[in-house]
């Protein structure tokens, strides 16, 4: 009998494909995409998916341990020393010499530490320790000054040192998160004293920066500008101007912040007009009062121009609640009536 290669096809006897040859499993898998295509595509984006997942779980974990092992100091230094620098020259301006040579001298210590020693915690402990000698200082030396400056009231004055206290607390915390050994070694502390530094700072600097100017304001009115000019008159246009200037700042800010910011769905007038007439309102009621305040409403013509500003401000405040106009219109004549039976008396 020839071989199986010799014989004619229709001759060939059936061989099956597991006698002749073995079976692997890939010709399966090649096979069931043809029938399956769902399975494979689901089973291609679960890998894709984990795959990515690993790629992009890798960078952050690696980025995060950068960060822990090299940390670059504090992120928000200038935000945080717009706020805190001004209050600290504040209360060394209250303590004086004493305070400042403490800081001195403390702070030159911590330096030199800091430069000739190795590890940074002497210097982070000297910085802590200039500035406790220094709240100490400015208790002994700035109290009675305070006592007296608050008409020695012991509530006023025990609030102020509280404030004056906190607030140099703020600059050692400030101070401790520019260490970088403080997030490496002790991460949670460091996030903590973050967390801290920015809830308490915007409440003392606002404290200290309203005490900073009314106490600009009054000193002002005691003969604290001697130094300025002997002239009175020059004096007195420089209280007005630094008055005036002190009165726009804060009637801005209370405009931003309190009237738009809290109680802007309450005006019913639409911008830019609005924007207007609440200026109009704030500035011109609070330097209408300031002018009071200071005795310059004093003769016929200034009384006039007083009750001008304050029957303008009326109607500007009357407009931007949504007041009747009809009622706004008949207010409005009343008071030209008044302002011209003053002219004709002044006449």
């Amino acid at each position: 009998m020839l071989p199986p290669e010799l014989q004619p096809r229709s001759f060939r006897p059936y061989i099956s494909s597991s006698s002749s040859a073995p079976s692997f499993s890939f010709s399966n898998s090649q096979s069931q995409p043809s029938s399956n295509p769902s399975s494979t595509e689901s089973n291609l984006s679960s890998r894709s998916h984990g795959q990515q997942r690993g790629h992009s779980a890798s960078p952050a974990s690696s980025s995060s341990s950068r960060s822990i092992k090299n940390p670059s100091g504090f992120a928000h230094n200038y935000r945080i020393a717009m706020v805190l620098v001004p209050s600290a020259m504040f209360l060394l301006d209250l303590g004086g010499a004493p305070v400042a040579s403490v800081l001195v001298v403390g702070l030159m210590i911590s330096y030199i530490l800091d430069s000739v020693v190795t590890s940074k915690v002497p210097s982070f402990f000297g910085v802590w320790l200039t500035l406790v000698f220094s709240q100490l200082c400015f208790f002994l030396f700035a109290s009675p000054a305070l006592f007296a400056t608050f008409s020695s009231s012991v509530p006023l004055t025990l609030l102020s040192s509280f404030l004056c206290a906190h607030t140099t607390f703020l600059v050692g915390v400030w101070c401790s998160l520019n260490f970088r050994f403080l997030p490496l070694e002790n991460p949670s502390i460091a996030l903590t004293l973050e967390r801290l530094l920015f809830a308490s700072a915007p409440i003392s600097a606002s404290s200290i920066f309203t005490w900073a100017t009314v106490s600009a304001l009054y000193a002002s009115t005691r003969g604290a500008l001697w130094w300025v000019s002997k002239n009175e008159n020059q004096v007195h246009s420089i209280r007005v101007v630094n008055g005036a200037v002190a009165l726009v700042a804060v009637v801005v800010a209370l405009e931003v912040r309190v009237v738009f910011h809290s109680f802007g769905r309450y005006i019913q007038v639409p911008p830019p007009l609005n924007y207007v007439l609440v200026t109009i309102t704030m500035l011109g009621g609070a330097a209408a009062a300031g002018s009071y305040a200071m005795g310059m409403v004093s003769d016929a013509l200034s009384s006039v121009a007083f009750t001008t500003s304050a029957i303008v401000v009326s109607a500007a405040g009357a407009v931007v609640i949504g007041f009747p106009v009809l009622v706004s219109s008949f207010v409005f004549n009343m008071a030209c009536f008044l302002i011209a039976d003053c002219v004709h008396h002044i006449d």
